[in-house]
C-alpha cells in the first residue's frame, strides 16, 4: 500500500511538470506536455561514463515498464499499476525511448476509473494531441468541460489545439464563455483565481493572434485588478516587447521579477533580455516550474 502511495505521489509530481496544476501564464500556448520531453535523468560530474549512466537509466525504466505490465495482465484495473506503467513510459518518453502514444491506452484506462480526477484526462488529452489525434485530444478535453467548464488546465489545452487548428474564433468563444460563468458564480478565493486564470489564458490567445494592442489592454486591467500578481505584469511587459517598445517594457518586467516567485525569476529575466522582436515566441514562466515540484 505505501509504494502504490509513492508511485501515486511520482505520477502526480510529473503530471505537474507536465500540466502544470495551479494556473499560469503560457503567451506562446506551446503544447505542455512537450516539457516532459525536456526533462530527464540529469548525470553528475562525478559520473566517469554518462552513456553508461543513461543505459542503466533506460534498463531501470524498461524493468519497472515490464514489471506493472505483468501485474495488468493479472489486475487490469490495478490504479497503482496503472500509474507507475504510466510514469516509466513518461519517464522512457523523456528519454527517447518509446513514442507518447504508448502512454495512451493505460492513460484512458485509468481516466475511466477515475472520472472525478480531471488531471489524467486532461494529460490523456495532451498525449492525444502530440500523438497527431487531435480531434480525439478535442473530444476528451470536452469531457472535462462539460462536467466542469472552468477547468482551467482543460480550457487551456482545448483553446490551444482551437488556435492550432486555425479556429481562433472557437478558442475565443470557448473562453469567453467561462468568463462569463465564473462572473456569475459565487465570489470565493478559488473562484477569483480561476477568472483570474482565464483571463489570463485570454491574454494568451491575444498574444497568439498578434493583437497586441488588445493584449495590452487586457493586461493593462487585469494589472490594475491583481497589483501584487506578476503574471499580468509580464503580460503587459511581453504584449510591448512584442510591439517593439522595449524601453516601455523594462520596468514592467523588472516589477514582474520582483513580486514573481524565486523559481521564475530568472526566466522572466531572460524574456526580457532577449533580442527577439516578438517576445510572443518564447513560453513565459509557469509559477510551477521548480525543479522539484511538490506532490
Amino acid at each position: 500500500m505505501e509504494k502504490a502511495g509513492m508511485n501515486r505521489r511520482k505520477l502526480f509530481t510529473l503530471i505537474v511538470l507536465v500540466i502544470g496544476i495551479l494556473p499560469f501564464l503560457v503567451i506562446s500556448l506551446a503544447p505542455l506536455i512537450g516539457s516532459i520531453f525536456r526533462t530527464g535523468p540529469t548525470t553528475p560530474i562525478t559520473t566517469p561514463s554518462p552513456t553508461a549512466q543513461a543505459a542503466d537509466t533506460v534498463k531501470k525504466y524498461e524493468a519497472e515498464e515490464t514489471g506493472y505490465q505483468a501485474v495488468l495482465e493479472r489486475e487490469p484495473d490495478n490504479i497503482a499499476a496503472l500509474e507507475g506503467l504510466i510514469n516509466a513510459r513518461l519517464q522512457l518518453i523523456g528519454l527517447g525511448k518509446r513514442p507518447v502514444e504508448t502512454i495512451i491506452t493505460p492513460l484512458e484506462r485509468l481516466t475511466t476509473l477515475n472520472p472525478t480526477q480531471p488531471q489524467y484526462a486532461v494529460l490523456l488529452a495532451q498525449a492525444q494531441e502530440q500523438a497527431g489525434k487531435p480531434e480525439e485530444a478535442a473530444r476528451t478535453y470536452q469531457t472535462v468541460l462539460d462536467k466542469n467548464p472552468t477547468n482551467i488546465n482543460a480550457l487551456r489545452g482545448l483553446a490551444q489545439l482551437e488556435l492550432k487548428q486555425d479556429r481562433p474564433e472557437a478558442a475565443l468563444g470557448l473562453v469567453q464563455d467561462a468568463i462569463q460563468t465564473l462572473k456569475t458564480a459565487p465570489e470565493t478565493p478559488e473562484s477569483q483565481e480561476n477568472l483570474l486564470a482565464v483571463n489570463l489564458i485570454l491574454g494568451d490567445i491575444y498574444m497568439s493572434r498578434q493583437d497586441y494592442a488588445q493584449a495590452l489592454t487586457h493586461f493593462t486591467q487585469l494589472a490594475q485588478d491583481h497589483p501584487n500578481d506578476f503574471r499580468p505584469i509580464l503580460g503587459q511587459a511581453i504584449a510591448l516587447k512584442s510591439e517593439g517598445k522595449s524601453a516601455d517594457a523594462a520596468p514592467l518586467f523588472n516589477q514582474a521579477v520582483s513580486l514573481a516567485p524565486p523559481q521564475v525569476k530568472d526566466k522572466i529575466k531572460r524574456l526580457a533580455a532577449a533580442n527577439t522582436p516578438n517576445a510572443a515566441t518564447s513560453p513565459a514562466p509557469s509559477s510551477t516550474d521548480s525543479p522539484t515540484p511538490a506532490p
